[in-house]
């Protein structure tokens, strides 16, 4: 599990909820014409990618890269051909390459892959970049894609944006984050959590929290930014909504799509400073610096539930969304006066399929009902994955098509996970 290092009490559950182990991204203006985007959207011809976490009761947990020419018709990977990529890592598809950033290491890799799917890394000089030397590392910076020449890592932690070139493996420089921009009243620092790129802006969430005193500001939030002058960054805020914290800013068509989650529905129900703003969908132009007011959907009222968890952008203007299910009374969950009955409970986690346009729901039939741990973004070929855990630690992913229709595809061992896919 990866963490955040914000507080060694119960809300250390929060800071990991808000990390996710893959990048949100889009690249072009070509995907903004397609639809809803992220890191790995784009139907690519080459070897499926997937990185999946075995975890360990006595040495930090490892990452794993399997390269695929499909999916395995048993459901099972093959960890005696993986590639270990060592601890947990943050990753992304560009053209025919991977880029892998080590967190710790506060190092991005390069990783290809030939026609016979053998994996090539480390044979030159042009496959790794450190961000050590401009005070880089850990999971606070957010890898950001741009184009085959053009990434950014916004780092809040260091207070810089860096910009590097994938293709050319050079890191090009770095501007400070303006530093009124850093902190609010009430020691509430700012939070950029996943990010993508539309025209010619940077889009990431944005939220301003205080993690020991579960202060936060009531709004959902954007850090945006010109590819072309990232020290300008801007904070974009609409306080119709719950705190903006771990789901990524998606794209589809003209607009950039925010999700107020409230911390998967933490700040609604069990933070001590109950947020009152609803967990929502709102969007604005790429070009605009201000939220459209006449666009807002309601998800907990849509969903007739308290909460949601998590929200990843479809195909077809479409969102999946794990919501508390409405056939779960929370009330009878609140066992502990403090934040812990949040964490510690049973899978009561239902998925639906939110339109966009139309501002409708349709519910996945076909899932049981999922539990809180480690949301990820799993996204491949346009097509929707959802990983749900068992009780021995391991996990089942899912393809889940925009009608509602899911199909298992993996069976992972106990203390195994998916972490990310990829198409080169």
């Amino acid at each position: 599990m990866l963490t955040r290092q914000h507080t060694p009490s119960i809300l250390r559950n929060v800071a990991a909820l808000t990390l996710a182990a893959c990048l949100c991204a889009c690249s072009s203006d070509d995907e903004i014409a397609q639809g809803p985007s992220n890191s790995a959207n784009v139907v690519g011809s080459g070897a499926l990618l997937v990185i999946t976490e075995r975890e360990s009761t006595d040495a930090a947990s490892l990452h794993y890269l399997h390269v695929l020419s499909e999916w395995p018709s048993n459901g099972e990977l093959d960890y005696d051909s993986a590639v270990e990529l060592g601890q947990p890592v943050v990753a992304f598809v560009q053209g025919k390459a991977l880029y892998v950033y080590h967190a710790q290491a506060g190092k991005i890799e390069k990783i290809t892959v030939d026609e016979d799917l053998k994996v090539h890394r480390g044979e030159g000089t042009d496959d790794e970049i450190s961000l050590v030397g401009k005070g880089i590392s850990g999971f606070d910076a957010e890898p950001i894609k741009v184009s085959a020449d053009l990434a950014f890592v916004v780092d809040e932690k260091s207070a810089q944006i860096a910009r590097w070139s994938p293709s050319k493996m050079e890191l090009e420089g770095a501007d400070p984050i303006p530093g009124e921009l850093l902190e609010r009243e009430g020691g509430m620092k700012v939070q950029f959590q996943l990010g993508v790129a539309a025209n010619k802006r940077v889009f990431t969430a944005a939220s301003y929290r205080n993690w020991e005193t579960n202060s936060v500001t009531q709004a959902a939030a954007l850090g945006a930014f010109e590819q072309d002058a990232p020290g300008d960054i801007k904070i974009l805020e609409d306080d119709r909504c719950a705190p903006s914290v771990t789901i990524g800013p998606f794209v589809d068509q003209d607009h950039v799509y925010l999700v107020g989650d409230g911390v998967g529905g933490y700040d609604l129900l069990a933070n001590p400073k109950k947020v009152e703003k609803p967990q929502c969908v709102v969007r604005l132009k790429t070009d605009a610096n201000a939220f459209d007011k006449d666009y807002f959907i309601n998800l907990n009222e849509l969903l007739d539930t308290p909460a949601i968890l998590n929200a990843f952008p479809m195909a077809d203007h479409k969102l999946l969304v794990s919501f508390w299910s409405p056939d779960e009374d929370v009330s009878k969950r609140m066992t502990t006066k403090d934040a812990g009955w949040f964490w510690d409970r049973p899978a009561v986690y239902a998925h639906a399929i939110v339109d966009l346009v139309k501002k409708s729901a349709t519910k996945v039939e076909d899932l049981p009902l999922g539990s809180l741990r480690s949301p990820k973004v799993l996204i491949v070929d346009q097509e929707n994955y959802v990983q749900l855990f068992r009780g021995d630690k391991g996990s089942d992913l899912y393809r889940v098509t925009v009608a509602g229709k899911a199909e298992k595809v993996l069976e992972n061992p106990g203390s195994t996970n998916v972490q990310f896919l990829g198409r080169l």
